[in-house]
């Protein structure tokens, strides 16, 4: 399993390294930020996922299921593996893993929102686990529930068209593992997710899975053909 972080201003200005049809689906995005966004977004999966499965990212291309969930394909083939993808403030995230299974990422930047937020979207656990915080860990703890939720809402492919109190932040590890942290999200259905979070500079990361007994190794640099 894999990640990478990517910066707006590594995107090529042009679009050769789209392939036909995901040009076309630019193509479609009138919105200058939702065109930035999915440029984004392709460029760090691209990347991402051609280092997992060793293939040049240029040949990598990246769909979308009726529901969301992305898909790779070389060769007009899917690809052995899944992967989820994020982006916030100019930076795009990627995480993958194979053989495929269920994962979701989610990138948000720490900052302060207003207790109303938690009345609206935590669970009553998840608001005991705010104000267990230290005081000045207060921003980082909501900001991390909120994103481990998008990332297990994202395994369960389903996303925010469903309510964010039916998966609860349960476990927050404190144990660091390569600079990660573990957690476990609960799903009202049954379903239980482990998974990881970190903090890279202002930012909160977060990954959600099956099955994720370590952490992903971070991809550093863009790979040539990109």
């Amino acid at each position: 399993m894999v990640w990478r972080l990517a910066s707006a201003g590594e995107v090529p200005a042009d679009n050769a390294w789209l392939l036909p049809a995901e040009q076309v689906t630019l193509a479609g995005l009138a919105h200058p930020k939702r065109r930035s966004d999915w440029r984004l977004g392709r460029w760090v999966a691209k990347q991402t996922v051609g280092t997992l499965l060793g293939t040049p990212p240029a040949a990598v291309e990246i769909h979308t299921d009726p529901d969301g969930s992305p898909y790779a394909c070389c060769a007009g083939a899917p690809v052995a593996g899944a992967f989820s993808i994020s982006h916030r403030a100019e930076l795009g995230l990627c995480v993958a893993v194979a053989p495929p299974l269920a994962i979701g990422c989610d990138l948000e930047l720490v900052e302060t929102r207003a207790p109303v937020f938690e009345d609206d979207w935590f669970t009553s656990a998840e608001r005991t686990l705010v104000a267990a915080a230290a005081a000045g860990d207060h921003d980082v703890v909501v900001t991390l529930i909120w994103s481990a939720k998008e990332s297990a809402l994202k395994a369960l492919r389903s996303g925010l068209r469903r309510d964010t109190r039916t998966v609860v932040v349960d476990a927050i590890g404190d144990a660091p593992v390569d600079g990660w942290r573990s957690l476990h999200v609960s799903d009202a259905l049954g379903t239980g997710f482990a998974g990881w979070w970190r903090l890279d500079g202002r930012f909160m990361i977060t990954v959600a899975g099956a099955s994720m007994p370590v952490p992903p190794s971070r991809i550093a640099e863009s790979l040539p053909g990109g």
